[in-house]
């Protein structure tokens, strides 16, 4: 899927001019002034933008994957690939959260290593999985919606209140590319319900690949 969501895109519509309006840092903490100005401490947003590059889709699947019933079926069709398992969640919530940092390094030592964590929760009406060969390989969704915050260490430096985010109705996944990494570990579900496939409710048209 070219041009997939990044978690970016979730706290900016444009591009980095926008980020160094709204993002928020505070004063150069007392404990690094000696390691930057003023000028060059606000200059850090334009790095901040390289942290939220994370790829949107793969935070749901992560988060897909820790629930009991995908899971289970994510064993079964990777132990039988002829196997297509259609796993159907109702109304449930996916909590995210990530922690990227800035280190700054001169001649062989670290000087520091600045924490950005980032928190997401998704509120998604409805979602079919399709797995097939122990992955997931196809999303059905209705609307998503998702809040968020970044922090620098304890402070809130960026946030987004609870709201749409647009995503393809259907979204056919590469199975040749890994749908997850280690940066999404914390990925997981809550509140969550699975039932068979049934007759699910009209999903949108759209389409992505990727």
């Amino acid at each position: 899927m070219h041009g997939s969501p990044r978690v970016r895109d979730l706290f900016f519509s444009s591009g980095r001019d926008e980020l160094r309006t709204r993002l928020r840092l505070p004063s150069v903490p007392a404990g690094l002034t000696h390691l930057f100005t003023d000028f060059e401490w606000h200059g850090l947003a334009a790095r901040v933008d390289d942290l939220l590059d994370i790829n949107l889709v793969n935070v749901l699947v992560a988060g897909w994957k820790k629930h009991r019933e995908v899971r289970e079926q994510l064993r079964v069709t990777a132990a039988d690939p002829s196997r297509t398992v259609f796993v159907y969640i109702r109304s449930h919530t996916l909590d995210s959260t990530h922690h990227p940092s800035i280190e700054l390094r001169s001649e062989g030592r670290r000087l520091v290593e600045l924490s950005f964590p980032i928190a997401l929760t998704f509120k998604i009406a409805a979602v079919e999985l399709t797995l097939r060969g122990g992955t997931i390989c196809e999303i059905r969704s209705e609307e998503v919606q998702v809040r968020g915050t970044v922090k620098f260490e304890n402070t809130v430096i960026l946030e987004r209140t609870l709201s749409k985010v647009r995503l393809p109705g259907r979204i056919v996944l590469d199975p040749a590319r890994p749908q997850s990494a280690d940066s999404f570990r914390n990925a997981s579900a809550r509140k969550s319900r699975s039932d068979s496939p049934g007759t699910p409710s009209p999903l949108p048209p759209e389409e992505a690949r990727m």
